[in-house]
């Protein structure tokens, strides 16, 4: 078996223009220092414009005025961005999400002493309840009818001393 060998093409450089030989079929520059040239005008269409925009800010941790090339730039440096991050303010989210999560942790407790007090009748009634039984009981019925009105009626006093409170803090 013999080696077969590619015949070299004649081409013309992107970059500068000039003439060269090249095997392969999609050369396009002459030299490595066209190349990069190519390269790095490749670069600067991929770079995002417009960073010439400054916005006015104050920084809300140690109120300064800084300026900015964000139009969401809360801090004026990384400083103060941290110490933003670890106060309360800035894990008022996480703080809610973490008292939800308690508000439901203490109804299924409530929930289940509900429901071990209508087991507790049951028994006393001489009618056994069984954990997976299909039809609720009228006594367990009443009293979790009683307590979605009770949550209803401490959500809407909550909600009355929030507004309340709202009120005489703007007075």
């Amino acid at each position: 078996m013999y080696a077969r060998r590619a015949k070299p093409r004649e081409s013309r450089c992107a970059i500068c223009g000039g003439e060269f030989r090249s095997i392969r079929s999609d050369a396009t520059t002459c030299s490595a220092r066209c190349r990069k040239v190519r390269w790095l005008e490749s670069l600067k269409n991929l770079l995002p414009r417009g960073k010439d925009v400054v916005h006015q800010q104050i920084c809300e941790v140690c109120t300064k005025d800084f300026t900015s090339r964000r139009s969401d730039a809360k801090t004026c440096s990384a400083r103060c961005r941290k110490a933003l991050s670890r106060s309360a303010t800035g894990h008022l989210d996480r703080l809610r999400r973490v008292g939800a999560a308690l508000d439901k942790a203490k109804l299924r407790k409530e929930f289940k002493r509900f429901d071990d007090l209508a087991r507790a009748e049951a028994r006393a009634l001489g009618r056994p309840l069984g954990r997976k039984q299909k039809t609720e009981p009228a006594s367990r019925r009443r009293i979790r009818q009683a307590m979605e009105r009770t949550r209803h009626y401490r959500n809407a006093i909550k909600a009355f001393e929030r507004q309340d409170g709202d009120a005489s803090s703007n007075r």
